[in-house]
């Protein structure tokens, strides 16, 4: 059986924005192009940017989403729904389509699990969403998708899958649990062992969302030292994270915006601490909710070795100038003797 490779193109991310895949093949005359948005407003006719519902235990909502073909051919798709999650660096996206839908994908059922479009036509795709009765209180994240798939032509065993969709949200009433958690603070000092100067103190950390809803939020630091002065920094900005979710920020020296703190110009006194803190969190689409502080210290060392190599070597020194001068000033035992 052909084994299945996901693409990761653009589209596999889903944005805030109509998705659009763009796939390409030698022998095609034209590019094969689909796009994906959710349908208009009934009452005003505004665009929508995602699908976004309110439903108890046991409700049901129709919906759909329109599917647009951007190429002059037919274009065959499968639709169906899917778990969202972060990736590494905190975008929004479905679950690889090998992962078996657990919630809010596998609540979403398409009239028709497959369509056809003609060249530069589009079609409203319908759907059901039915949140079942066991159903926890919280916030879901999921998408609905259209996908194409094709034989690799260099490796006939693999088939090829491009997914374009866009973002399902899903709120079931009931407690509100926000909460965050810090961890895996790591600081590095980036220079050296051995250079005297300043350097920048990086700091990388996770954030995670432990609680039961979508959590805006963001992070500083504060790094404090025995022997010298006080120093804050913010954090860059944090994705939105989802119930469950966790981000890993990372100040990577090389970046003009780097996510994690950077600690400028710090000289190495030896012992430190460094001090990462999320003071506040929204709740999007939640007014009035509050969500405890968290933060995380770590201690550190950044050990001036050069400096105490030189001061090492020159007390050496002294006590090698004092010895002597306290050897040539001893009377000899010759001296003594006459």
């Amino acid at each position: 059986m052909p084994a299945t490779l996901s693409l990761a193109l653009a589209a596999s991310v889903l944005l805030a924005t109509p998705a659009v895949a763009h796939l390409q093949a030698a022998d095609e005359p034209a590019p094969t192009s689909w796009s994906v948005r959710p349908v208009a407003e009934a009452a005003s006719g505004a665009a929508r940017a995602a699908l976004e519902y309110q439903l108890a235990a046991g409700d049901t909502v129709s919906d759909a989403i329109v599917v647009e073909n951007l190429a002059p051919e037919p274009l065959t798709l499968s639709v169906y729904g899917q778990d969202a999650m972060l990736t590494v660096d905190g975008k929004f996206a479905a679950q690889p389509a090998a992962t078996q839908a657990e919630e809010l994908g596998a609540w979403i059922a398409f009239e028709e699990a497959q369509i056809t479009i003609d060249g530069g036509g589009d079609a409203e795709v319908w759907f059901t969403l039915t949140v079942p009765l066991h159903a926890t209180p919280g916030d879901y994240a999921g998408a609905v998708l259209a996908s194409a798939q094709w034989l690799d032509e260099d490796d006939p065993g693999v088939v090829l899958d491009a997914r374009v969709g866009t973002r399902v949200h899903l709120r079931v009433p009931g407690e509100v649990a926000p909460a965050l958690e810090i961890s895996e603070v790591r600081v590095r000092p980036d220079a050296p062992w051995w250079s005297p100067g300043p350097r920048d103190v990086l700091v990388d950390f996770t954030v995670t969302n432990t609680g039961n809803v979508r959590l805006d939020t963001s992070a500083h630091g504060s790094l404090s030292m025995v022997l010298g002065p006080g120093r804050t920094a913010p954090a860059g900005p944090i994705p939105e994270l989802l119930p469950g979710s966790a981000v890993r920020l990372t100040a990577d020296p090389t970046d003009d915006h780097p996510d994690g703190l950077v600690f400028s110009s710090v000289l190495p006194l030896g012992y430190g601490r460094v001090a990462v803190e999320i003071a506040e969190a929204s709740v999007p689409g939640a007014e009035g909710v509050s969500v405890d502080p968290v933060s995380a210290t770590v201690a550190y060392w950044d050990v001036p070795w050069l400096w105490i190599a030189a001061l090492v070597l020159i007390v050496v020194l002294v006590l090698r100038r004092r010895y002597r001068r306290a050897r040539d000033a001893a009377p000899s035992a010759a001296a003594v003797i006459r």
